[in-house]
């Protein structure tokens, strides 16, 4: 990739410096917070050695396969097939050459290190590789962001180019917490235990209607201890049990207002809610505005 991609928060951000030789690329980065975003279809290419600032964060995408060839600081030289669907991380200041061997979807993010966690480092010391399904496992935004992503890289840069440049600022954030639970606590539930997971709690949810279920009898319906529970839904989806079960009936409580078929109270009520005060509490923090924007609006009356 580039050795100089702009400075975020610039009124103008240069074009993506190449290496000499490479292929031009088809769009160009949008700036974030402390990110730059790139979503680039890569023909096949070759990028000589060159470094970064900052940290690179690539998510490519099947049938990608490229071969990375990189210097550590001590000086000695290391190579590494990376295939698609695999997400890889190079430090800054890493002397690096990427050799794209087919054609390839890829998500490339340029991330300041003060926009890390201070431990980040300690957690990828150098050059590291994981299946995507890894990092979805841990948090399954992360294949939300994606796929905004790459929809994206389907319109018109310049009306797109301000989302991009949120929907990646989010994913570099989510990707590197991921990275660092999957250091710290080694690989998460496949992404299919993880989904039949979360689908046994969200059905038990559902099934209970308007009923409180204590975080308890939720894990021993499930088969875990709760601390077992508390710690696997923590990792899949970065929220607490209680967290998730308020979420999801928020959420139900928000399709019956959209619908027309229940008022305020009476979704309330439906979704499992002590009263429509705790409804209007939940969705001023999570959306931020209250039950009733959420119901079907009249059309205006036509006034000759």
């Amino acid at each position: 990739m580039p050795d100089d991609v702009g400075e975020p928060g610039a009124s103008t951000v240069p074009d993506l410096v190449l290496p000499h030789g490479a292929k031009p690329l088809r769009r160009r980065v949008a700036w974030g917070v402390g990110v730059g975003v790139l979503v680039e279809h890569h023909e096949p290419n070759f990028w000589g050695k060159h470094a970064h600032e900052r940290w690179q964060v690539d998510v490519q995408f099947s049938p990608a396969v490229c071969e990375i060839n990189w210097t550590t600081p001590e000086g000695s030289n290391e190579t590494r097939k990376v295939t698609g669907n695999q997400v890889w991380f190079m430090p800054p200041g890493w002397v690096h050459s990427i050799g794209w061997l087919t054609a390839a979807d890829v998500i490339g993010l340029y991330v300041e290190p003060k926009f890390l966690p201070s431990d980040f480092p300690k957690q990828c010391p150098g050059f590291t590789v994981a299946p995507l399904t890894d990092f979805v496992s841990a948090n399954p935004q992360i294949a939300d962001h994606c796929a905004e992503l790459r929809q994206l890289c389907r319109e018109p840069e310049d009306a797109v180019i301000w989302r991009m440049a949120g929907a990646g600022s989010h994913l570099a954030a989510l990707l590197a917490d991921a990275q660092i639970l999957l250091a710290t606590d080694g690989l998460m539930p496949h992404q299919g235990l993880a989904n039949q997971i979360l689908k046994k709690l969200h059905d038990h949810v559902e099934g209970h209607g308007s009923e409180r279920i204590p975080i308890r009898e939720l894990a021993q319906k499930l088969g875990f201890s709760p601390r077992h529970f508390r710690r696997i839904v923590s990792q899949i989806t970065g929220k607490s049990p209680q967290e998730l079960v308020s979420l999801w009936k928020t959420q139900h409580a928000k399709s019956l207002l959209e619908s027309g078929t229940h008022n305020v109270s009476e979704a309330a009520t439906a979704a499992g809610f002590s009263d429509p005060a705790h409804l209007n509490r939940r969705m001023q923090s999570i959306y931020g505005v209250s039950p009733k924007a959420f119901l079907p609006r009249l059309p205006r009356p036509f006034r000759a």
